[in-house]
């Protein structure tokens, strides 16, 4: 008999429960007061593998789409930090439709539960601490994400919101200064934060 999705699931979604997530199927949420955390099971073009996508959202700030994040119905490309969960092999590939991998996913989203999601969900913490000086010009920050403008915005608001105003503009500006020109409405959303800022 074919192993298909649900099966692999029935390893790993006790796990995830452990953890505090909640959901079935495809979607499961983990929610805390300030931020939430969604894990998504992606079927493959082809259908013959599967992607573990991981995203996590403070609930302080809005979603990668300019929304305001609802715990309870939000999606994983929604949220402003994600990862996807690595395959044994190929990356690109997925992972395959296997009983006795999904005991290796399990524990391999244990290990990207503690060293991504926790840090992450954690406030305050990695995100409400981060400044412009922690990111590398060429390799970001193995955490927090590369060195780009829509990046940089992200923390201008989380450290807005937090009442960071002079971490708020660093953040802004430091956006406002490797951002195309083209990118109006990114332009806009990080003068805004700027200007707030300096209120």
């Amino acid at each position: 008999m074919s192993v298909v999705l649900k099966d692999v699931l029935a390893v790993v979604a006790p796990r995830l429960r452990a953890h505090g997530y909640k959901g079935s199927g495809q979607n499961y949420r983990l929610v805390d007061e300030n931020a939430v955390s969604v894990v998504n099971f992606q079927k493959s073009s082809g259908g013959e593998r599967f992607y573990v996508n991981v995203g996590v959202q403070p609930l302080f700030v809005p979603t990668e789409g300019e929304s305001t994040p609802d715990a309870k119905k939000i999606k994983e490309p929604e949220c402003i930090f994600h990862t996807r969960l690595k395959p044994p092999q190929n990356a690109m590939a997925g992972w395959p439709y296997s009983v006795d991998l999904a005991e290796q996913l399990a524990a391999d989203f244990d290990d990207l539960h503690a060293t991504f999601v926790q840090p992450l969900m954690t406030i305050p913490g990695p995100v409400t601490e981060a400044s412009v000086g922690d990111f590398d010009e060429h390799t970001g920050h193995p955490l927090l994400g590369a060195r780009h403008a829509r990046n940089f915005l992200h923390f201008a608001r989380i450290s807005l919101a937090r009442g960071n105003t002079e971490r708020a503009a660093e953040f802004s500006q430091a956006a406002i200064d490797i951002c195309p020109e083209r990118a109006s409405t990114l332009l806009h959303h990080l003068k805004d934060v700027l200007a707030r800022a300096s209120l």
